[in-house]
């Protein structure tokens, strides 16, 4: 057989494959109909048909090169008229002479190789094919994931911007210090285990406590001996919850609020002074009788209590205006005042008492104030461990002057005792004072008490203030945990029977668990969702009002004003609904967002069919009005003739 036989037999099996890919152009034309027939006319259905479709032409390509490509690579260029077009084009490039030098170098080198440059550039088409393939595919296939993901960052950004200027932004900004907060307390308090859980045991007042110093559970009721055991993570939650919850941060934001030069410098100072709040309130602060303060944080609460982590700057100056800071006790005036640390490591020394625990707990404050300490020595710190260093240090027969020394100006910390703590926690001992004997201590340390989530972020330097908080699945899970100690089963039964559309029986197990724990708000958001999903929309109503109007319970706020949205516009009171989707927002509930919008543009629509039906009424009116005029004019000339 002659080379030319060869070829024409190459060829002729070639067109065959080529004519098995692609098909004739019917083919071609019923695929692509089918196609559009399949696929929705979106952005995100033609995409999938352009995908598809050029997989076709792509394959045919593909399969050529795979096949002869190796053996003649001339072989993948036949039968293509593109190629051959392409090439007539290139030999006739006109080369203008007003080109820049390389569009001219670059047009020769066409005109001198057509056929190469022709086939260099169906294979960038190709190659621009295949990338818009793979491209279409994966949206294809992430076509869900990419709208959810799409809503969610919609959610999140609507909701950044909704907390602008409210306690929200502040809180988030300040939460980075709940862990070391929690790690003094472990510290001081200790712990109390049974078998590796937190058995409730009472403090030196008989008060029974649980965890890290909590005397109360989520549901209101006050730990007892029969409180069941938590687990570390719970406890953890609690403490938590506790100190979130409480005013402490809030009094920091208003005092921010009303004299920006009070926002926290530093991680240390956020700790010192948050502690200094948690111990005592604004009574370091503020003359406590002075009717100014006491009015104006009556009026302050009542704000929080109505809008909850949504109270806006605004608000709160209002408040300062009316109320504003009068009389300033001595560690207020080096606070607001000099703002000099050293001052306020001094002035804080004036509120001691004969309390021992005072003694070094305002130590360690106005340690932290200088940075003398930082947050993260107290990880290595053992359980009671600085009760144990006060004693160590001398406290026992000096009392406060073991850790504090007299000025003229009043007392302020010995320099020398936080050296020697930070050396104290290398090697921890405790002292027996009556023997005057050292031992080792060899209890465990307060990092090994902090959820190992939470202790990684300290680790890593995400325990400072302004720095993001990662979001834990783990953590959800016991935050949810906590607000049902004690009736766990009970619980788990009641989201059983919801999920599974037993919606009745759900609300039955819960209504049930409510008249024992009527101080849970969790029990009256499930509830208030529950009334939601049967079309009992104002016992959902009274349910997430409860919430806000009663308990009180601020991290409960955003689903309870959410769930209120949705019975508000199953109800048709969009003003309301809008109301509450918008507090809920502004409490950290992102879905809001997409509630928010939904409502607005309904609202929207309603204004302007009352617009339209206003307009109407009025043209009828006009016209009735014009026919009274002309039928008055009628009858006047009647009466003239």
């Amino acid at each position: 057989m002659s080379f030319v036989d060869k070829i024409k037999q190459f060829s002729k099996k070639f067109s065959s494959r080529i004519s098995y890919i692609r098909g004739d152009k019917g083919v071609l034309e019923s695929r692509y109909n089918d196609l559009k027939n399949k696929h929705p006319n979106d952005v995100s259905g033609k995409i999938s048909r352009i995908a598809q479709i050029g997989i076709i032409d792509l394959s045919w390509f593909l399969f050529c090169l795979g096949k002869f490509g190796t053996k003649d690579l001339h072989t993948v260029l036949l039968n293509n008229s593109l190629i051959d077009k392409w090439t007539e084009n290139k030999k006739n490039i006109k080369i203008g002479d007003k080109n820049s030098a390389f569009k001219k170098f670059f047009q020769k080198l066409q005109k001198t190789n057509p056929k190469i440059s022709a086939t260099m550039q169906l294979w960038m088409v190709y190659a621009l094919m295949t990338l818009s393939v793979v491209a279409g595919g994966k949206i294809i296939s992430h076509k869900d994931n990419i709208k959810d993901s799409v809503k969610e960052w919609n959610q999140n950004r609507k909701a950044e911007a909704a907390k602008r200027g409210t306690f929200f932004e502040y809180k988030e900004f300040l939460q980075p210090i709940t862990p070391w907060l929690i790690a003094q307390l472990i510290a001081a308090e200790g712990v109390h285990l049974e078998n590796g859980l937190h058995t409730p045991y009472q403090d030196s007042n008989g008060i029974w406590t649980i965890g890290f110093g909590c005397t109360c559970l989520k549901d209101g009721t006050h730990v007892t001996q029969n409180t069941p055991p938590l687990t570390n993570e719970e406890a953890y939650d609690l403490a938590r919850w506790h100190l979130e919850e409480n005013e402490t941060y809030f009094i920091l934001y208003c005092y921010s609020v009303a004299d920006k030069s009070l926002t926290v410098r530093n991680t240390g100072e956020a700790f010192a002074l948050s502690s200094i709040i948690y111990n005592s309130g604004t009574n370091l602060i503020e003359d406590k009788n002075d009717m100014d303060h006491k009015e104006r944080f009556t009026l302050l609460r009542s704000l929080y209590n109505e809008y909850g982590d949504a109270i806006s700057d605004s608000l709160v100056l209002d408040v300062f205006e009316k109320h504003p800071i009068q009389n300033k006790v001595s560690f207020g005036k080096s606070w607001m005042d000099s703002h000099d640390k050293q001052d306020m490591a001094k002035a804080i020394g004036g509120y001691m008492g004969d309390g021992a625990g005072m003694h070094w707990r305002r130590w360690l404050e106005a340690g932290l104030i200088t940075g003398d300490i930082e947050p993260q020595d107290l990880l290595n710190c053992p359980i009671e461990g600085m009760y144990d260093f006060y004693v160590y240090i001398g406290g026992k027969k000096q009392g406060k002057y073991a850790l504090w020394e007299e000025t003229d100006s009043g007392l302020k910390p010995k320099k020398s005792t936080y050296a020697a703590f930070k050396e104290w926690l290398k090697r921890p001992l405790y002292l027996d004072v009556k023997n005057d004997v050292l031992t080792v201590i060899n209890r465990k340390t307060v990092s090994e008490f902090l959820p190992d989530y939470v202790l990684e972020e300290c680790l890593t330097g995400c325990c400072e203030i302004g720095k993001k908080q990662k979001t834990h699945k783990q953590q959800e899970t016991v935050e949810k945990k906590t607000y049902t100690i004690g009736y766990e089963d009970y619980y788990a039964a009641a989201i059983e029977n919801y999920h599974q559309g037993n919606y009745e029986q759900a609300i039955s197990i819960l209504e049930n668990l409510v008249a024992s724990n009527p101080n849970n708000a969790l029990l009256h958001n499930d509830l208030a969702l529950m009334y939601n999903k049967i079309g009992e929309y104002n016992k959902a109503i009274e349910h997430a009002q409860k919430i806000v109007r009663q308990i009180g319970d601020k991290s409960q706020y955003g689903a309870a004003q959410y769930n209120a949205g949705v019975a508000y516009e199953k109800l048709g009171n969009l003003e309301s609904a809008l109301k509450n989707y918008k507090l809920a927002l502004l409490n950290g509930n992102t879905v809001a967002s997409g509630a928010i919008e939904r409502v607005t543009k309904e609202m929207e629509k309603q204004k302007n069919k009352v617009v339209a039906f206003n307009n109407a009424t009025q043209k009828l009116q006009n016209k009735k009005d014009l026919a009274k005029i002309l039928s008055k004019f009628s009858n006047n000339n009647k009466n003239m003739a």
